[in-house]
């Protein structure tokens, strides 16, 4: 399914800036965003497909941001990421969100679980 739109949550600009060159290789319609905030402004001004989102963020936590975009945007499949699976425990993770991986993670893996989920 190529030109989703993709919501791209990730404070580390070089793994931020590889992921948009990535996914857009692949057809999708990348949105970087650096913090929660962006993400939210982002969310009200574009439709999106999916979101891509970091847990560790520098302004909150991707996790309670999912709980809260669920909530707004059912139609929203969320992805969260990050480099401590401690922060991916499903107590802590909307049942709603789609998957839960830990960094790194290829984006063939990412693409495949994209199609798969929308």
């Amino acid at each position: 399914k190529r030109g989703l739109s993709l919501l791209l949550l990730e404070d580390d600009a070089a793994l931020r800036q590889m992921l948009v060159w990535e996914l857009s290789d692949l057809g999708y319609q990348v949105h970087p965003v650096a913090c929660c905030q962006e993400a939210r402004t982002a969310v009200t001004a574009q439709v999106f497909d999916l979101a891509l989102m970091a847990v560790g963020l520098p302004d909150g936590d991707g996790a309670e941001l999912a709980a809260e975009l669920v909530g707004d945007y059912p139609d929203l499949r969320i992805v969260l990421c990050s480099g401590r699976p401690d922060n991916l425990s499903r107590d802590r993770v909307p049942s709603e969100v789609v998957a839960c991986l830990t960094k790194p993670v290829s984006v063939g893996r990412l693409d495949t679980l994209f199609r798969r989920v929308v």
